[in-house]
């Protein structure tokens, strides 16, 4: 996923040692733009159903 350090930074904000646990809109778009970028980004290979 490109940039997804920079699309992450405020989710990762939240997972520090001591870190005061706060969701809030800027965190609700992180998450929404991660979840689009991760399952619209392209895969490397496909999927072969018969190797299980």
């Amino acid at each position: 996923v490109i940039f997804f350090t920079f699309k992450a930074k405020l989710l990762y904000k939240l997972i520090r040692k001591g870190a005061d646990w706060k969701w809030g809109a800027d965190q609700q778009l992180a998450m929404r733009v991660l979840k689009t970028a991760v399952t619209s980004a392209p895969a490397l290979v496909t999927i072969n159903y018969k190797l299980g």
